[in-house]
């Protein structure tokens, strides 16, 4: 039986989806992502907690990239 991976995000898609409200964020996340197709979810939502202090306003955003941003789930 196959086990499931979490879900990935294209961290240049999580950047352009930054850039349209948040261009310094945008740079930031691009570089604290240096080296990386593809980011574990759980990773996206750490980084969104520590950059956006606002709890409210940091899982808005996180719910809005999901809706925007196609995620892969991978298979082992």
């Amino acid at each position: 039986m196959a086990k499931f991976k979490e879900t990935t995000y294209s961290v240049n898609d999580i950047a352009l989806f930054l850039n349209r409200d948040y261009p310094y964020a945008a740079t930031c996340w691009g570089q604290d992502m240096v080296g990386s197709e593809r980011v574990p979810v759980s990773t996206v939502e750490r980084w969104f907690k520590r950059y956006f202090p606002d709890v409210n306003k940091a899982q808005y955003l996180f719910r809005s990239m999901e809706a925007t941003c196609i995620g892969h789930m991978e298979m082992a």
